[in-house]
């Protein structure tokens, strides 16, 4: 069995009024998230608090993405979508085409695997 998707979401930045969003997108994230497909982790910093929420999706020798400025319903819904094509693809490269608007829009770094 192939390793799941891992996600890791930052939980340090602070949003308005001291909020910290990564951890209540790491919450909407948890609450629906299939386990058996997706490691889901808490992470202390990303440094790229400028663009909150952050994310980083990565699996075995796949390439690794670094994916900013996710909120809302709309963020997990295409977190929930993106890891999907992501686990999907052989390499880690889904086509833009099948990445939803946020995703494409929030792509910070694509980082090799070694």
């Amino acid at each position: 069995m192939p390793d799941r998707v891992k996600l890791q979401v930052c939980v340090t930045c602070l949003g308005e009024n001291q909020q910290r969003p990564g951890v209540e997108f790491y919450e909407k994230l948890a609450g629906v998230i299939d386990e058996r497909q997706v490691n889901l982790q808490p992470v202390e910093c990303f440094a790229v608090c400028k663009r909150p929420c952050t994310i980083m999706v990565s699996q075995g020798s796949k390439w690794k993405y670094l994916i900013g400025d996710l909120d809302g319903e709309s963020g997990v819904s295409a977190v929930l979508e993106y890891v999907k094509t992501y686990g999907q693809s052989s390499e880690g490269t889904p086509p833009i085409s099948l990445r939803p608007q946020p995703i494409r829009k929030g792509t910070i770094a694509r980082i090799p695997s070694n």
